[in-house]
């Protein structure tokens, strides 16, 4: 999910893409990438001069796969929109999964039932690292129990951001999610990615819960109950029939195809997810 600031509020875009199979990996950035730029140029009738990407669901040791395809997607989308098109990209990656803690040295500094760090609180000495441009920072309240913060790391900045203004901007966003009227964990955009992404989920296990089973959809497979152990009669002749679904978020749709013999096909419609956008002022 990318986001774009206005300056009468924010308006957010959302496409839902597929993730490579045990990777990190977005395939279809660059596509998205265009979706996104084109909507913001009808809002705006202006190109983004500057772009800052904010990047969940990426461990360490992918920082680098991540950043060279992610970044080089981002780069050729622009170029593709228009020759020389180059906006400067800050490139961002949000971590929750850690065990960072921390805690106010003074115990009446500390807010809540728990004595946590208030909301706003950065490190950026000591526990980051030494010579990269990462900090923590803490951006919710925590009511209950103790307080996680997220880890930011800048894995590329065009724009040169000073590190307190790239800090501010964070904590800024943190206060535009539209469901608390508090400031929580991580940056809106972020978060609303992570409800786009459930969405998405929740779309394709209703479409898998509707598909036939594999005997009822190859007709084969033994079986030990109504007809005894013979082969089915159904369009496939094997023991079972191997069921692959595909999305295709530019029709809406989802389809199920059955495998060994002639193929069956069950076709569910879902909300076209490519076309939904949620605006905020």
């Amino acid at each position: 999910c990318m986001s774009a600031l206005l300056s009468v509020g924010v308006v957010y875009s959302l496409v839902d893409a597929f993730l490579l199979v045990a990777q990190e990996i977005i395939a279809d950035l660059k596509e998205m990438a265009i979706f996104i730029l084109k909507s913001f140029y009808r809002a705006t009738n202006a190109k983004p001069g500057k772009i800052i990407f904010y990047r969940d669901g990426v461990s360490y040791g992918q920082f680098e796969a991540v950043l060279t395809h992610e970044l080089a997607a981002l780069q050729e989308a622009c170029s593709e929109l228009e020759v020389g098109y180059e906006p400067e990209i800050t490139f961002i990656t949000v971590q929750k999964r850690h065990h960072t803690r921390f805690f106010p040295q003074n115990q009446q500094e500390g807010v809540g039932k728990s004595g946590n760090v208030p909301a706003g609180t950065v490190v950026d000495q000591v526990v980051v690292h030494p010579t990269d441009h990462d900090f923590y920072l803490c951006s919710h309240n925590g009511i209950q129990g103790t307080s996680r913060p997220a880890h930011y790391y800048v894995l590329w900045d065009d724009n040169a951001m000073p590190q307190d203004y790239l800090q501010k901007l964070t904590f800024h966003l943190c206060h535009l999610y539209a469901r608390c009227s508090r400031s929580v964990s991580i940056p809106a955009p972020a978060y609303y990615a992570h409800l786009v992404a459930y969405r998405a989920k929740c779309h394709m296990d209703g479409a898998e819960k509707e598909q036939p089973s594999p005997a009822a959809a190859g007709g084969g497979g033994r079986g030990r109950g109504g007809g005894g152990r013979g082969r089915g009669r159904g369009a496939g002749r094997g023991r079972g029939a191997a069921a692959a679904a595909t999305a295709d978020a530019a029709v809406g749709g989802l389809g199920a195809a059955a495998g060994s013999g002639s193929a069956s096909r069950l076709t569910v419609t879902v909300p076209d997810l490519m076309s939904t956008k949620m605006y905020f002022v």
